[in-house]
């Protein structure tokens, strides 16, 4: 009689036992460099997420809309790119060129913009963007109208 009951507490230890064992196995397989992506062993070895390149074209105080200015920036975000959470002071316009750009907003809306597409931002939308591709670069440029003394983008923390 005692046999009959102890075989289900046997089975349950053997199933708990064999699972600890396969849940090990599995994330040192997902840690091992078997299981990434080539950018994702390189993050891994240089710890650094990819950032953003930035080059402003054109930066210039507005004629008959004195306490404005206009910027145009040209951004090329790496595979992988993820930005900082921010804001833009002013009103945003944007094309991008190459690649996908997803941006999600404060407001939990959220946006995905592919090449040949122009979108939109209003001012001080708290948001966050990035790339899209974890693969792919995206390319676009960007035209703002903002007070001529705020920066083009503002860190939220």
């Amino acid at each position: 009689m005692w046999k009959a009951r102890l075989f289900p507490v046997i089975s349950i230890v053997a199933v708990i036992a064999v699972g600890t064992l396969a849940v090990q196995n599995f994330e040192a397989y997902e840690s091992s460099a078997w299981a990434r992506s080539p950018l994702e062993t390189q993050l891994a070895q240089t710890k650094k997420p990819p950032k953003a390149k930035t080059t402003l074209l054109l930066e210039q105080k507005l004629e008959g809309l004195p306490g404005f200015k206009v910027q145009v920036v040209f951004i090329e975000g790496p595979p992988g790119w993820v930005g900082s959470k921010h804001y833009h002071p002013g009103h945003l316009f944007g094309y991008v060129f190459e690649g996908t750009y997803h941006v999600n907003f404060e407001d939990m809306t959220s946006r995905t913009i592919r090449a040949g597409e122009v979108f939109y931002e209003n001012p001080n939308s708290v948001m966050r963007s990035k790339n899209a591709s974890s693969t792919e670069w995206t390319k676009e440029i960007v035209f703002q109208i903002l007070p001529e003394d705020q920066p083009g983008g503002i860190s939220v923390k």
